[in-house]
């Protein structure tokens, strides 16, 4: 009961804004005060600012080339899994 609760809590923060929160304690007639409203604010604040800025190019390619940025790991890692793999099918 309390996981469905805390999933419905975390759809509804992101279909409808953080201050879905402070609507369901009004509803459930308890007042939500002024530093749950406040973190409200600041969270939507924040969701939007990330919007935006995950919305322009330089971010899309930013995160594009974050994986291209160091090859040599990769490579490692590549071999590492190999051996892995001829180890486990021996």
């Amino acid at each position: 009961m309390s996981n469905d609760f805390r999933v419905a809590c975390g759809v509804a923060q992101g279909n409808l804004g953080h201050g879905c929160v402070g609507t369901a304690l009004e509803v459930l007639n308890i007042e939500p005060g002024v530093f749950c409203t406040s973190h409200e604010d600041l969270m939507d604040k924040k969701v939007l600012s990330d919007k935006n800025r995950k919305a322009t190019r330089n971010s899309s390619i930013t995160e594009i080339n974050f994986g291209v940025r160091n090859p040599v790991k990769i490579v490692k890692k590549k071999l590492r899994r190999g051996k892995l793999m001829k180890l486990l099918l021996l």
